[in-house]
C-alpha cells in the first residue's frame, strides 16, 4: 500500500507510549471487538453506570463532538473519531478514603486515576484527577455510537475479496470486507477502522473519515487462496 494503511504509524507510536489490550484480534469475533457490536448489548445486561457512549462537557456546557468514550462492561474502553476506535482499559475501585475512583489507559484525554461521582439521574459525571497535575473532566452520557460508514449505493467489490482475514507473518493485522462495500480492520488490537471500500483492477480504495475524509488506495492480488496486499500475505479466517 502507498501508505501502508497510513493509520498503521499512528497505531505503532500508540503501542510505544501505552500499554493496552495485549495480543491482537483475528477478527471481529475475538478478543477485541468493535465498541459499536458490544455496548448495546453490556448496556442490557450490566448495572455498571459507566457503560454506554459519553462526551466531554466543557466549561461552557457544550460537548466535544470530535471525540466519543465507549465504555464496555468488561474493563474495556474506546476513543472514537468518526470511522476510527482505539482500545483502551479501565478499572473501577474505591481509595483509601472510600471513594469511587476510575482508572484508565488511554492515548488522549482519559489517560490516569480518577474520583468520579454520577448525578441522580446517571446521565452525567465528573471526574476529579488523583494526580496534582492532572486534569479534571465533566462528561454527559449521548447516544450509542456506531462507527460503520454508510454502505455504498453501488459498490465496485470483488467477490473473491469479500471475508475475513488475516494476515500470515503476525504482524496482527486482519480485515473483513463486505459486500455492500463497507470494511473493518483491527490493527494489533488497539486500532479500529471502518470505511467504504472499492476494489477492481488490482486496486482496493478506502475512504473513512478521521477528523477529515481520507482516501487511500492499496495494491492487492491473489497467490492461491492467499490474500495479498502490499506484499503482505493473508489467509482466510
Amino acid at each position: 500500500m502507498k501508505k501502508t494503511f497510513g493509520l498503521l504509524t499512528a497505531v505503532a507510536v500508540i503501542l510505544s507510549v501505552i500499554t493496552v489490550m495485549s495480543g491482537c484480534s483475528e477478527n471481529k469475533s475475538a478478543e477485541t471487538t468493535s465498541a459499536a457490536e458490544q455496548t448495546t448489548a453490556a448496556q442490557s445486561k450490566s448495572d455498571n453506570p459507566l457503560t454506554g457512549t459519553w462526551k466531554i462537557e466543557n466549561e461552557e456546557g457544550k460537548k466535544d463532538n470530535l471525540f466519543s468514550y465507549i465504555f464496555e462492561d468488561e474493563g474495556k474502553v474506546f476513543l472514537a473519531m468518526d470511522n476510527v476506535e482505539y482500545a483502551g482499559e479501565y478499572s473501577l475501585s474505591k481509595d483509601a478514603q472510600g471513594r469511587n475512583t476510575l482508572t484508565t489507559q488511554l492515548y488522549y484525554n482519559l489517560n490516569g486515576t480518577y474520583v468520579y461521582e454520577f448525578t441522580d439521574d446517571g446521565n452525567k459525571m465528573t471526574l476529579k484527577n488523583t494526580s496534582e497535575n492532572g486534569t479534571d473532566y465533566i462528561m454527559v452520557k449521548t447516544e450509542d455510537y456506531n462507527p460503520m460508514p454508510t454502505p455504498l449505493e453501488n459498490p465496485v467489490v470483488d467477490e473473491k475479496l469479500t471475508g475475513s482475514w488475516k494476515d500470515k507473518e503476525g504482524t496482527g493485522v486482519s480485515y473483513e470486507f463486505y459486500d455492500n462495500g463497507t470494511m473493518y480492520c483491527n490493527s494489533y488490537g488497539v486500532m479500529l477502522l471502518y470505511s467504504q471500500y472499492s476494489a477492481e483492477n488490482g486496486k482496493i480504495k478506502l475512504t473513512y473519515k478521521q477528523g477529515t475524509t481520507v482516501e487511500d488506495t492499496y495494491d492487492y492480488s491473489f497467490e492461491g487462496d492467499t490474500l495479498i496486499i502490499d506484499g503482505t500475505k493473508y489467509e482466510r479466517v
